[in-house]
């Protein structure tokens, strides 16, 4: 066989090996740990790419709530993760990286306010009515955004959601977007985009599990 056959050949066994294995060619999936949820970890919202860098789960007590994973648009993420590692951490890597990152609050500061889009996906494990959700948010947001701020992003949750449906919240510049199983809303509010995204990745954050995944996952980049 030619050389140029045998790459050919290479590249083709390589293609059904992956479609074998459930690997997406456009960069796989991560896992939540806890539920074993799957999450895209390259995903497309209104066209645009997101890179999700790490997945948990929202617990009330011992009740699994949602499965989540954090995004932020693709172009930017690892160079977002590295330059905070080259920064902070530098010389550190695998285990003591691990470690580090994930006792470091001011590295998920930097994620969570970071001013490239960012997305997070919740993959429901129950049954949530509409104010269950909203106040499962704003108990989380009280101590950082006054109450009207608060308000706006009641207002934006208008239906709740069922085991197994997916809610999307990302932010576009200054604009948040609500997305519900479908039923979409708008909060255009700098500080409600700005300051949302400490729920899960502040040092109060309702999923810690997503931080240390987002923190393992961070000390292997290459």
């Amino acid at each position: 066989m030619s050389p140029s056959l045998t790459l050919v050949a290479c590249a083709l066994g390589f293609v059904f090996l992956a479609a074998a294995l459930g690997v997406r060619a456009d960069g796989g999936q991560i896992v939540d740990g806890t539920t074993g949820t799957k999450f895209d970890e390259l995903t497309r919202v209104e066209g645009k790419p997101y890179k999700c860098l790490g997945a948990g789960v929202r617990k009330l007590a011992v009740v699994k709530v949602y499965a989540l994973a954090f995004c932020v648009e693709a172009a930017h993420a690892d160079v977002l993760v590295k330059s905070y590692l080259e920064a902070h951490h530098a010389g550190l890597r695998g285990e003591p990286l691990f470690d580090a990152l994930r006792k470091d609050p001011k590295f998920f500061q930097t994620l969570a306010g970071t001013k490239y889009n960012r997305l997070v996906v919740l993959k429901m494990q129950r049954d949530l009515s509409r104010k269950q959700l909203a106040t499962n948010i704003r108990r989380s947001l009280t101590p950082l955004l006054p109450d009207e701020k608060l308000d706006r992003l009641d207002a934006a949750i208008t239906t709740g959601a069922k085991k197994g449906q997916v809610v999307k919240i990302y932010a576009v510049a200054a604009k948040l977007t609500v997305d519900v199983a479908g039923e979409v809303r708008v909060v255009e509010d700098e500080e409600v985009t700005q300051k949302l995204f400490f729920v899960w990745l502040g040092t109060k954050s309702v999923s810690p599990t997503l931080r240390e995944n987002i923190a393992r996952r961070a000390a292997r980049l290459p």
